[in-house]
């Protein structure tokens, strides 16, 4: 009965909000650790003993592949993601996605499309995409002997689609996403087990298996809706409902406007890996700086695109308080965010009366980083946010 599949899907949302908590802080103290980590692999390079570089390079790519996985897993909780002010026309976005897709996918991929979908969503651009990268990558997958990809858009409610009419109670309208592939399908174990954080049914790729979970929790942060029909040697229809919305206003057009740059400059690679996936998944463009001199001729060379700059105060050969000033006598009207581990209050006095903007404290929050960022920016250069 309705009254059935609501108090499921009730239990079910209870028990993945209390999960995703248990995630995002888990992952949390996991990053902060590497931080940490990193940090003292960084000193071992202080050591004159040339034989062991090559040792502390892998113990660096290590804890950067544990940063990143911390960072998906934050992003995959929900909680790490505010909700977007960005209202999105779909049907433009998913358009201008198979284009893509069908000059990316194996020949032996066909595509086939209808979209009658119309309408706005509340909904980033970039995590459209991600949604839609990982359900074409997924249906390529099932499909390695060559297929069909059917991709449609409409308009629907719980009048006309049975699944809405099960699911839902109010009379809200949804943009309805829907993949289907001629692949080999899925076993009913298989299919329950689809969006769990790491499952795999490929043999020594688990740690690439949050494809089908990244799907799963940007569609519930959007308060959407997702079914999955497959069965073995018929393929799988992915379905994905996002609430439309009701007003009017203007949008930001697919792949338009205008994208902020970011200038990142910090001796430890995995603290600038780990803030170029951040601003990298939320739209930005990211440059990297290794240290100060750097640093200073990437904004000379760029200045005109560069929209802030994010420092480290201890740094080699130009420490971020020198770069501060070198960038200030270069473009008065730079903005700067100075990043460090230590508290040093004169100096941070003397930065913000000479014009720096912000300080953020090492390791980063990754929300309040997100937010200082935005804030920072003027309108002009959060169009694309």
């Amino acid at each position: 009965t309705q009254n059935h599949y609501m108090v499921r899907r009730i239990r079910e949302s209870e028990t993945s909000r209390l999960i995703a908590t248990m995630a995002y802080r888990i992952a949390e103290v996991f990053r902060y650790k590497l931080m940490e980590l990193g940090k003292q692999i960084n000193a071992l390079t202080l050591v004159d003993e040339v034989e062991l570089y090559p040792k502390i390079e892998w113990l660096k790519q290590k804890v950067l592949e544990g940063n990143r996985i911390a960072e998906q897993l934050m992003k995959l909780s929900g909680l790490s993601v505010h909700e977007s002010h960005i209202l999105l026309k779909p049907n433009q976005a998913v358009e201008q996605a198979i284009q893509l897709l069908r000059t990316t996918l194996p020949d032996s991929i066909e595509i086939e499309f209808t979209l009658n979908a119309h309408g706005q969503i509340r909904l980033d651009e970039s995590l459209l995409d991600q949604v839609l990268l990982n359900l074409a990558l997924n249906s390529v997958a099932a499909m390695r002997d060559g297929g069909t990809l059917y991709i449609s858009t409409e308009v629907a409610d719980r009048n006309n689609d049975i699944f809405l009419k099960l699911n839902t109670f109010s009379s809200q309208q949804y943009f309805k996403l829907q993949f289907r592939d001629t692949g080999r399908g899925m076993e009913p174990e298989t299919l329950d087990k689809m969006f769990e954080p790491f499952f795999t049914t490929s043999s020594g790729k688990a740690i690439k298996g949050l494809g089908a979970t990244q799907i799963y929790f940007i569609v519930q942060g959007a308060n959407g809706l997702i079914d999955v029909q497959s069965e073995p040697g018929k393929g799988t229809t992915v379905t994905i409902y996002l609430p439309l919305l009701a007003e009017r206003a203007d949008t930001v057009p697919a792949r338009g406007g205008y994208t902020p740059t970011l200038l990142i400059v910090d001796d430890q690679m995995t603290v600038r890996e780990l803030i170029k996936d951040i601003f990298t998944a939320e739209g930005y463009n990211v440059l990297e700086a290794r240290d100060g001199l750097d640093g200073l001729k990437i904004y000379k060379d760029k200045a005109a695109i560069i929209d802030l700059v994010i420092i480290d105060i201890i740094m080699p050969r130009m420490n971020g308080a020198e770069l501060y000033y070198e960038l200030h006598k270069f473009d008065p009207a730079v903005k700067v965010l100075i990043t460090s581990g230590h508290s040093n209050p004169e100096l941070n006095k003397a930065l913000l009366e000479h014009g720096v903007i912000g300080f953020i404290p090492k390791p980063p929050d990754v929300n309040k980083l997100k937010q200082q960022v935005n804030n920072l920016l003027s309108p002009k250069e959060k169009i694309a946010k």
